[in-house]
């Protein structure tokens, strides 16, 4: 696992009337000069800023995505000087605010729905719409929803994606360093548009998946939420 490729998420939550300023503070500073400076990282592939579907206080409004080759070139990029300039700078003008999430996952698999061409492991890339699912489960629990999605619910998504329903990537992470607020698995969807993923969710091959998990694992505390693309860089 140490070569796959790593996906680090993070999103700070703000208290009302800073969230505007901060936004300035991404477009002045963060985007035209940090971006560049963390693009020099060996490793590093590209970044990108989402922003919540449907709003909700159980999630981030926003959320940036950074893409690294291996973990290794997250390591290096995450103690590099500009990593820990930014985040000092942003905690000194935003004291108030902290980090919902700071966690890094490999992908395990990636499957990609290409016409014309065999399903194939591809590299993490970006998509407009991502759909984000995951669940905080108890240690036998993991083990159980690991062996359910190597049996049953990997061949359900891949029969979704061959037959073009919707979806055009989906890629199964498991997380680095496992914590209380993080699933030790997630999955990510991609979409080529909103109406991509609505039409997923009405799909009737989806919802028996989902009444499937919901019935084998009925404690389990799910992350279920959508982000569209705002910003991106590709190294």
């Amino acid at each position: 696992m140490e070569n796959a490729p790593v996906i680090h998420i993070a999103a700070r939550m703000f208290r009302p009337g800073e969230e505007d300023r901060y936004n300035d503070f991404l477009e002045k500073w963060y985007f035209q000069a940090y971006v560049p400076m963390i693009a020099q990282n060996p490793g590093f592939q590209g970044a990108g800023r989402y922003r919540i579907l449907n709003e909700t206080p159980d999630y981030p409004k926003y959320m940036m995505i950074f893409y690294f080759t291996n973990l290794a070139a997250f390591r290096n990029y995450d103690q590099s000087s500009e990593a820990v300039g930014i985040r000092e700078a942003t905690g000194a003008n935003f004291p108030t605010s902290d980090f919902r999430w700071f966690v890094q996952y490999q992908v395990v698999n990636s499957w990609e729905n290409e016409p014309e061409r065999p399903l194939k492991d591809t590299k993490t890339e970006f998509a407009p719409v991502i759909h984000m699912e995951g669940f905080i489960l108890s240690l036998e629990e993991e083990k159980k929803y690991d062996d359910w999605f190597a049996t049953k619910g990997h061949r359900m998504y891949l029969r979704l994606l061959i037959n073009g329903e919707c979806a055009t990537r989906i890629e199964r992470c498991r997380v680095v360093r496992p914590g209380p607020i993080y699933p030790l698995y997630m999955t990510l969807f991609s979409f080529g548009s909103i109406k991509g993923f609505v039409d997923w969710e009405k799909n009737r091959e989806v919802a028996t998946i989902q009444e499937d998990i919901k019935s084998t694992f009925p404690t389990a505390h799910s992350w279920h939420v959508q982000y569209e693309l705002t910003k991106s860089w590709r190294k």
